[in-house]
């Protein structure tokens, strides 16, 4: 497979020579937006940029202070970003000091054509092994349209059903069903964890988890209503990173009105699932998250399932009507039976341990998590560019 273009390199270069090299980078590694300037062209620029940027080749030649403005940089850039130096000081003191602001790699000028393309396919295979093992957001696109229930039920489906080894995390810490629809004893494993985020590692937060099954455990907890309580994204980002590295997919209970507290975990999101109903509110407010997924999380895909009431509303869009607002095709419409989902609920166990056709249509959205192979950055990339630059 060949890596994704789909985001552009963002080159702020003003040396000549650097300029040509860079346009005679072979297309495969991805598009070069190039614009005449330097590091304090990029961070005047970056400000005004709406859409994330994960890739920035930056020249600091004739920079005053150069340390200080690649940390202002950094600041600027989107989390996760990959950001590439060129600069004219030869000194190991300088590089190590450059790395430690958080750059991927420094080059003196003039560049090295065959060192530079090594360095961005590196960051690259990073993005792309990133991605080896999924961490998937399900979120309503309002209250009460089904989203938790997509959550747990998908979950089910993939542990169970393809004996994929899978995590549940429920980040609603005051209404969520996770525990209960799977009839687990609720415990503050959650909390616990963001509350000693340096202390956790791969024991502890086993021992934090709540195993269901061999290949489901459950991440959950249970605030009072009078505690107020928003997540710290770093430390969020720290705990995801931590249990992808032990589920091969991460499926993430995501209340809705938290999807603005995630700006800074683009890098570990996969994939989007955002449950709706067919009301006109509802259509709004799918609209929003798609905006604000496409500023924020730009390369993960997104899936849209609308639930579709069995009782007839007279007020419901139909399917067409709402691709139409949408602007494009829903993925999955889910027949959403309300005693069906209440009578499993009271049971404690989660509607897919039972063939139904809410549990058909979960199966074909497990589909997309289910055997994906993960991204060969040495593939037809590598090929075409060992044989160009003679690399073994």
């Amino acid at each position: 497979m060949v890596i994704s273009t789909r985001k552009n390199w963002l080159a702020f270069v003003k040396d000549e020579n650097l300029v040509a090299t860079l346009q005679r980078l072979p297309k495969d590694i991805g598009e070069v937006s190039l614009r005449k300037g330097d590091i304090n062209t990029a961070i005047t620029s970056l400000s005004s940029i709406s859409e994330a940027c994960k890739y920035l080749l930056v020249e600091i030649t004739d920079c005053d202070h150069p340390v200080v403005r690649i940390n202002e940089l950094a600041e600027k850039c989107f989390q996760g970003a990959h950001i590439i130096v060129f600069g004219s000081i030869d000194h190991i003191k300088f590089y190590h000091d450059i790395k430690k602001a958080g750059v991927d790699d420094y080059l003196v000028l003039p560049v090295n054509e065959a060192r530079l393309l090594d360095i961005m396919v590196s960051c690259l295979r990073e993005e792309a092994h990133k991605r080896t093992n999924s961490v998937v957001m399900v979120t309503g696109s309002r209250g009460g349209v089904g989203g938790s229930m997509v959550a747990v039920n998908l979950s089910w489906i993939l542990a169970e059903r393809h004996a994929i080894k899978t995590a549940l995390i429920d980040l609603d810490t005051y209404f969520g069903i996770s525990t209960f629809a799977l009839s687990l004893e609720t415990n503050q494993g959650l909390l616990k964890a963001l509350e000693n985020i340096k202390d956790i590692d791969k024991v502890v937060l086993g021992q934090l988890m709540l195993e269901k099954t061999k290949n489901l455990s459950v991440l959950a907890a249970t605030e009072p209503l009078e505690k107020e309580k928003l997540y710290d994204q770093d430390d969020l980002k720290v705990l995801l990173d931590l249990v992808r590295k032990e589920f091969i997919i991460s499926v993430v209970d995501l209340p809705h009105y938290l999807l603005p507290y995630l700006r800074l975990l683009a890098d570990v999101i996969s994939d989007f699932v955002i449950v709706s109903d067919l009301s006109l509110i509802a259509l709004r407010d799918t609209i929003r998250r798609m905006q604000w997924i496409r500023e924020f999380c730009p390369d993960s895909v997104v899936h849209i399932v609308a639930t579709k009431h069995k009782e007839n509303n007279e007020y419901a869009l139909t399917k067409s009507q709402f691709e139409n607002q949408l602007g494009r095709s829903l993925d999955y419409i889910l027949p959403f039976d309300k005693l069906l989902v209440t009578t499993a609920l009271n049971r404690g166990e989660p509607l897919a341990k039972r063939n139904n056709k809410i549990t058909k249509v979960l199966s074909k959205l497990a589909q997309n998590f289910h055997n994906q192979e993960p991204h060969n950055v040495d593939g037809l990339l590598m090929k075409k560019l060992k044989k160009i630059y003679n690399w073994f």
